[in-house]
């Protein structure tokens, strides 16, 4: 196996158990689909991705479609009749046992899926040529599971097998989605625990956003928040990332000084009051700055 092959499987390691945990940590079902619809767009390469949760007919059944860079997506009447309708799936694997990941091509034969009614449809609406199913488990007569949308080249024998290594992960994530959707939301958390101003919602953040957020907080590199949480520091800043846009902060001091106002961080004191330094707050922990305002932990990279 050369280096460049084994780099592609660890970044799909790395995926797959990031995906693992945003699913396990996931507040709604809607943070289920969207952790499932990031990864499984980014793991084949998709434009579109959708996911079937229920029963199809041709005029009847949800559709949800998850198209790449603009997440949640309707899908026109046209459309969304041809995608129920199921050609060549429906057939396929309503009529046995087998939940192989398959392509239309493979399925319906290449000639005919190009010419079929069903790809000429896609080709307008999605702008894609190849469709990957990966069925999951059966339910009141339907085969339910997703199915990944891309242009250019159709789906190799190596993603195929990918898509039949994950079939068990995506399907609990599917049984959780619909577990968090249905069930009675949890209580919410003692008054003590959240200092919420007036007019400033708390944004639900992850166990694991939390964590990462308290740690950027102590000043932490990524290369030592990493190391921290047993995971690469891509992971990392993917959940740094997903806490700032929460925060709606565009870096490490002003997501941690917001995390402050909401009541998601302790609050200290500033250790190194002087000239032009405000006495500001500082996370518990953190290692002061000579500043001019609050002090947050900085990495000692300087890096945020």
């Amino acid at each position: 196996m050369d280096n460049a092959t084994a780099l592609v499987r660890d970044r799909r390691y790395e995926q797959v158990v990031d995906l693992a945990v945003r699913v396990l940590e996931a507040p709604s079902g809607q943070e289920v689909w969207r952790a499932v619809a990031d990864t499984m767009l980014d793991l084949w390469d998709g434009t579109a991705l959708v996911m079937k949760g229920g029963g199809w007919t041709p005029d009847a059944g949800e559709v949800r479609v998850w198209r790449r860079d603009r997440g949640p997506t309707a899908l026109d009447p046209v459309t969304s009749r041809q995608v129920r309708a199921g050609f060549p799936f429906a057939g396929h694997y309503g009529a046995g046992r087998d939940r192989t990941p398959m392509t239309a091509a493979q399925i319906a034969g290449g000639r005919a899926w190009r010419d079929s009614e069903t790809a000429s449809v896609l080709r307008g609406s999605l702008d894609t040529e190849h469709v990957l199913a990966v069925p999951l488990r059966q339910l009141d007569g339907h085969v339910l599971g997703f199915l990944v949308h891309r242009a250019g080249r159709d789906f190799t024998d190596r993603e195929r097998e990918l898509a039949a290594r994950l079939q068990p992960l995506l399907a609990a994530a599917m049984v959780h989605a619909h577990t968090l959707t249905t069930s009675p939301p949890p209580p919410p958390p003692p008054a003590s625990a959240v200092v919420e101003r007036p007019g400033m919602p708390v944004p639900e953040l992850t166990a694991r956003e939390r964590t990462v957020l308290a740690l950027l907080a102590q000043g932490l590199t990524a290369t030592a928040l990493a190391r921290r949480l047993g995971s690469s520091p891509r992971t990392v800043h993917k959940h740094a990332q997903n806490v700032y846009r929460k925060l709606n902060a565009s870096d490490r001091l002003s997501a941690v000084l917001r995390a402050q106002e909401l009541g998601l961080l302790p609050v200290g004191r500033c250790r190194c009051p002087g000239p032009g330094c405000a006495g500001g707050a500082a996370p518990a922990g953190a290692g002061p700055v000579r500043c001019g305002g609050p002090a947050v932990g900085v990495p000692r990279d300087g890096r945020g």
